[in-house]
């Protein structure tokens, strides 16, 4: 069973994703699939708590900090990852989102086949994977292995906007009370109730953590497989879970953490010629 972890705060942020309002009247991209992307070693920036100040500008005068260090753990013990890449260059990782409407998120299930009792009807889902090779104990030689190094994760930081509602109406009152009146509410008055639109139309959420947990590592990899709706139906609720298929999400942050919770590695690429690497 997958394990996920969000802070308290953020569970009460995200659990906006009920029924209501047809609006998804801001400016959208209808089919926005996602992203796909390398990752490297997080590194301080400079100047940084690591790097206080610009101590050694590069030949062409710009300023730079030395000598590259990991980026340090802020909310912990002040010190960063001593997990390597295989020193070779031939370890790495990926990361990719995608984004799409489920046609009947009803019929969802989790990894055991075990159905998620999200509402019926189409919703938004962002399914996640992550994947890396060549990662390396401190001594640059060991790989990582489940024994010694289980708990690796990947920490992503979203801001999502949405109509929250998706269009759905409920009628307040009357002999019609509870009853879905989205389509036409023509009962729901002539039963003396009014029928209310859901939610509370298009709004931005305030940006929110969710953390995957990697499967166990084996000789030097990892693999993550996972979504939102089963993310969501597992913290929040399955009705939370249904995310309006008016949904956009910017992703803020994406970061590859160690079991000991310190940045390990984050978006973006690289290169190195043969000659550039250590001999061994």
């Amino acid at each position: 069973m997958k394990k996920f972890i969000m802070p308290i705060a953020a569970v009460a942020v995200v659990a906006f994703a009920g029924s209501a309002s047809a609006q998804c009247d801001f400016n959208v991209v209808a089919k926005a699939k996602g992203l796909k992307s390398s990752m490297i070693r997080a590194y301080a920036a400079c100047p940084s708590t690591e790097h206080p100040s610009v101590n050694d500008p590069t030949s062409g005068g710009t300023p730079a900090c030395s000598p590259v260090t990991a980026k340090k753990d802020e909310g912990g013990t002040g010190v960063g990852s001593d997990y390597l890449f295989d020193p070779s260059g031939k370890g790495g990782c990926s990361v990719s989102t995608s984004g799409k409407i489920v046609p009947d998120c009803g019929a969802l299930t989790d990894d055991s086949d075990i159905p998620l009792n999200l509402p019926p009807g189409p919703c938004h889902v962002v399914y996640v994977k992550g994947k890396c090779k060549g990662i390396m104990q401190s001594d640059g030689k060991t790989p990582i292995n489940a024994g010694d190094d289980p708990g690796w994760s990947l920490a992503t930081l979203s801001r999502a906007s949405l109509n929250d509602g998706n269009g759905k109406a409920t009628c307040s009152g009357g002999t019609e009370d509870g009853e879905d009146c989205s389509d036409d509410a023509t009962a729901c008055t002539t039963g003396g109730g009014a029928c209310e639109e859901d939610g509370s139309g298009d709004v931005t959420v305030i940006d929110f953590p969710v953390t995957f947990q990697f499967d166990d590592p084996s000789n030097g990899q990892l693999s993550l497989d996972d979504n939102s709706a089963r993310v969501l139906a597992d913290i929040v609720s399955p009705q939370a879970a249904a995310l309006p298929t008016c949904t956009q999400i910017q992703v803020v942050d994406i970061t590859l953490k160690d079991p000991a919770g310190r940045a390990f590695a984050v978006l973006g690429g690289g290169s190195a010629a043969k000659g550039d690497l250590p001999s061994n």
